[in-house]
């Protein structure tokens, strides 16, 4: 729905510096609704994990919005920094590999960097909530990422299956019913879940 509004806004613009601002602020607009949407989802979700539920204090959450942000940016860098650099190794593989084995080398060094590095920022939005920091919110996720390693790469296949499964619905379900239950079911119960996970192996950061 975003994306189809940005496109009709795109449509009345007529110069490449419009355009290009439009773009900018989008995104940007876009990034710090998601990061507000989270950072109290992550507080809605510590409530209900310490059992002491309150509106106001979950919405208070979103103070850390921009703490959030940031790390979201970082994460979207990071996965385009190990695709770019599995895209170009393989498309050098071209010179002396078939097009097939330079593709299976690409699908391999992708696979490689998101379970040898990205997975180990899982839980950086968890802690911005609970620590209100950034590079020590990274920190702390690296650290439980690698006491976890089995548990955390075991949930993140999990909902990714499920969300997949979801997806394979399309051609019986209206796009919009997809979409609604992913966003508005599956992500939230991802955090409560991710959430949950950070306070029983993460004795330091247990909800008071």
């Amino acid at each position: 729905m975003l994306s189809k509004l940005s496109l009709k806004i795109l449509y009345t613009l007529s110069t490449t510096v419009s355009i290009s601002l439009w773009l900018v602020v989008f995104n940007i607009l876009l990034i710090l609704g998601g990061s507000c949407l989270l950072s109290i989802m992550i507080g809605a979700s510590f409530s209900v994990v310490s059992k002491k539920k309150s509106v106001k204090k979950t919405l208070a959450f979103s103070k850390f919005t921009l703490k959030n942000a940031v790390v979201i940016v970082i994460l979207v860098a990071a996965s385009v920094l190990v695709f770019s650099l599995s895209q170009l190794i393989a498309r050098f593989s071209l010179l002396f590999l078939s097009p097939t084995l330079a593709t299976l080398l690409l699908f391999i060094l992708t696979i490689a960097g998101l379970l040898g590095g990205i997975i180990f920022l899982t839980f950086s939005n968890i802690y911005v909530v609970k620590t209100n920091t950034m590079i020590y919110a990274i920190k702390k996720s690296i650290s439980l990422t690698k006491h976890t390693y089995l548990e955390s790469l075991t949930l993140i296949l999990f909902f990714f299956i499920l969300y997949t499964l979801v997806s394979l619905l399309l051609p019986l379900v209206p796009k919009i019913i997809i979409d609604l239950v992913q966003a508005a079911l599956l992500f939230p119960y991802f955090i409560l879940v991710l959430t949950r996970f950070v306070s029983t192996f993460d004795h330091d950061l247990r909800t008071s």
